[in-house]
């Protein structure tokens, strides 16, 4: 789904090396099986954009949301993301408000010969 976007993009001027990828999870993969996991990639644009194809446009929701940095390896995004649930969040004085959990991919990096994914973990918070 990544490459089919950023293909769709480059040949519309939309994407440059300091494009930031965006991931929109709707479903747990812990919980739901790997056939079925709903995601969906995105590119911030700031100019109209029309749609064609599988692309199209969404708008994420406004809001406060707690964003915390990785450097991952492709086996770590699963800790990182129990991790901000499972320990920061319980203890952070905020809760979960009900709107999009997402990624937001700086690019990936090599660091002392191993491999790593540039990336902000962004859940949506409110007070309790």
């Amino acid at each position: 789904v990544y490459t089919r976007l950023i293909r769709w993009a480059a040949a519309r001027g939309l994407v440059d090396e300091d494009t930031i990828a965006w991931h929109i999870y709707h479903d747990d993969p812990s919980i739901t099986d790997h056939n079925k996991l709903r995601v969906m990639v995105g590119i911030p644009v700031t100019d109209p954009v029309v749609p064609s194809g599988p692309v199209g446009i969404t708008e994420i929701s406004g809001g406060k949301c707690a964003v915390c940095r990785f450097l991952l390896k492709r086996d770590e995004f699963a800790g990182a993301w129990r991790w901000m649930f499972s320990d920061w969040l319980v203890n952070s004085g905020y809760g979960w408000d009900n709107r999009e959990s997402f990624e937001r991919c700086h690019g990936e990096r090599i660091i002392n010969g191993s491999h790593f994914f540039d990336v902000d973990i962004c859940i949506p918070v409110k007070v309790i």
